[in-house]
């Protein structure tokens, strides 16, 4: 979604529970989240930010097993500085991630490469491969959005045989996306919070009642 996961990315986990699944959905554009993610890293500026890269993900992550062994290390007072340098060791300009582009804006850090002071080898990774945009992300904005606002979001279904219609998980979603048809429930959250919300409202059904999640 935000191309690279760094200091800056890593700061949406200060956000808790359901609402991280409600920002996905009121700001769905890649555009629009990278800045909220902004926004949340500004809430708390880490005094010390440290990358474990000695194992990457490469490619689109986090669900591909795509690993690459860099055996690097990374730290810094400002989390923009290092995820700019960061973003140039796998072969990706800071200035076309949106989240570090406008973090500088705001003056969070500097992202131009002769304002960042570098100690130690930090020269591009052979042959790590790049992520490539999904489809929401290279269509958000366009007029294909416009007829067809669900394409790439994932989904989960209840099985209909078994849900009673108790709408526990039409409740316990903070996006407020969740509806229920008959007997089946139905969610358009991200698929994250549709695993959290399935298990905690039927936590005490057998783990047979779903079929499809």
């Amino acid at each position: 979604m935000t191309r690279i996961t760094g200091a800056v990315k890593n700061s949406y986990g200060y956000i808790v529970g359901g609402d991280k699944a409600r920002l996905h959905l009121d700001f769905p554009s890649y555009g629009a989240f990278s800045e909220i993610i902004a926004e949340v890293y500004r809430l708390r500026v880490p005094d010390l930010v440290v990358i474990d890269g000695v194992v990457c993900i490469q490619g689109n992550g986090p669900q591909n097993k795509f690993l690459y062994h860099a055996g690097k290390l990374l730290a810094s007072d400002n989390g923009v500085a290092m995820d700019s340098v960061m973003s140039r060791m796998i072969g990706i300009k800071p200035e076309t991630i949106r989240a570090l582009q406008y973090a500088s804006e705001i003056g969070l850090g500097p992202i131009d490469e002769s304002e960042i002071e570098v100690e130690g080898d930090a020269a591009r990774l052979k042959r790590f491969r790049r992520p490539v945009p999904s489809i929401p992300q290279r269509f958000t904005g366009t007029w294909i959005m416009a007829f067809f606002p669900d394409i790439g979001r994932q989904r989960f279904e209840v099985d209909e045989y078994v849900c009673n219609s108790c709408r526990s998980c039409a409740d316990a979603c903070r996006g407020e996306r969740s509806r229920s048809r008959g007997r089946t429930a139905r969610s358009t959250t991200t698929r994250g919070a549709s695993r959290a919300t399935a298990a905690w409202s039927c936590a005490r059904r057998p783990r047979s009642a779903f079929t499809r999640l």
